[in-house]
């Protein structure tokens, strides 16, 4: 294949700066693999880098899209074990090794899926079973992996535990919810909407809260026995955190892993935050072994993949403006 369609964002601006370009087809390297893109998921990093760089080393042109799975169709020098035709999601995390080099984020800062082909390393590349469709593959990476960190790695969480999550449309809430449920936690989510929230209660939810009818830290307290939970995990950001807060028990943590609504924000009470010993944490960046044990989990579980919308290359600038506007309900995928 000499060519490739692609969707290539030329500046900086709105949904509009995309445009679907025929491109020279991307050649592997040594230990590297041609993906043919089957499914590739749209997730917020690829809508705000319409608008300005977020990442170290982003430039333009670009292509977009984090998360995607396909087909092997080609391989460089020195790769063992991956046959053409093999299934795969991918890692967009690429490690380089030495730790002093700018991180590569396929997708990110590098050329990712939503075009019809991709060169990934091998080392971040995924088997996928005959029985996962490639739309189900592509809405795990990111979400999972970093629910997966943020809960178990960050936050500690344990059977037994309870835990509040906020955005009950959010593919990244969903993913924590069954992972989290899925393990033994009583999960509390907050969100808009009584359709969302009796979706969260299909998928394991103990209890849910209407964040504009109801009061989500007195529905917390009723739950809990006026303890409040042991873990809240907020990638909401300022219009949360407050609840997020008042809503822990004494001696519980708050781990943050997003700033959708806002980067910047207020503590509600320093005295409450040192008088009950709350704990703050960054989830920080999931590992490869997060990102394997979130996937092994899921498949586990036999978790229910959360999937909006399916397009093509041509709809990603209507799904950006869904993004913008938080009318999503699940991932939203395309097909290029």
């Amino acid at each position: 294949m000499s060519e490739m369609k692609a969707a290539l964002q030329h500046r900086h601006g709105g949904p509009e700066v995309l445009a679907i370009a025929d491109l020279a087809a991307p050649q592997p390297g040594a230990n590297e693999v041609l993906v043919r893109v089957k499914a590739a998921a749209v997730n917020r990093l690829d809508y705000l880098q319409l608008g300005r760089p977020i990442l170290p080393g982003f430039r333009l042109p670009h292509i977009g899209g984090l998360d995607f799975a396909g087909d092997v169709i080609a391989t460089g020098p020195n790769v063992d074990g991956y046959d053409l035709g093999t299934r795969v999601v991918v890692d967009p995390q690429v490690v380089s090794g030495t730790g002093r080099e700018v991180p590569v984020v396929l997708g990110g800062n590098s050329a990712g899926g939503f075009a019809e082909l991709c060169v990934v390393p091998t080392t971040n590349l995924y088997r996928l079973g005959d029985a996962m469709p490639y739309h189900e593959a592509a809405a795990l990476p990111t979400a999972y992996a970093t629910a997966w960190r943020a809960l178990f790695g960050t936050g500690g969480l344990r059977s037994g535990q309870w835990l509040l999550i906020h955005g009950a449309g959010s593919a990244l809430t969903l993913a924590a919810l069954q992972l989290a449920a899925g393990k033994g936690a009583h999960v509390i989510i907050s969100g808009r909407g009584r359709a969302k929230l009796d979706r969260a209660e299909r998928l394991g939810a103990t209890v849910t809260a209407d964040s504009i009818t109801d009061d989500t830290t007195r529905v917390v307290r009723e739950a809990t026995n006026g303890q409040g939970v042991d873990l809240v995990f907020d990638h909401v950001g300022a219009t949360t955190l407050a609840t997020s807060l008042h809503s822990l028990r004494p001696g519980g943590t708050l781990v943050v892993a997003g700033n959708t609504s806002g980067d910047h924000a207020q503590l509600p009470s320093l005295a409450a935050l040192f008088h009950k010993g709350i704990s703050i944490k960054g989830a920080g960046p999931y590992s490869r072994g997060d990102f394997a044990a979130a996937l092994d989990t899921y498949q586990a579980l036999s978790c229910i993949p959360v999937i909006d919308t399916v397009g093509t290359l041509k709809d990603l600038p209507t799904m950006y403006e869904r993004l913008s506007n938080g009318r999503t309900n699940g991932k939203l995928l395309i097909t290029p």
